[in-house]
């Protein structure tokens, strides 16, 4: 199963991030895929990806020596 996650540095309006908040607050509260699906859990692979809305526009980047 693949689960998605916010990637932290979306740059998005203030409301979209209340919004994304409140979604993942009831994605944990919520049942699992792998339940909801009622597959068995120890048969179950799970893979995380990040998932980006929209890209931050420039990345202050400072190179350490």
């Amino acid at each position: 199963m693949i689960e998605k996650f916010i990637f932290y540095e979306n740059e998005l309006p203030v409301h979209e991030k209340i919004i994304l908040d409140i979604h993942s607050v009831l994605k944990r509260l919520s049942l699992s895929e792998a339940k909801a699906f009622g597959l068995d859990t120890s048969s179950v692979t799970v893979e995380t990806i990040p998932l980006i809305i929209a890209p931050p526009k420039e990345l202050n980047l400072k190179r350490i020596e």
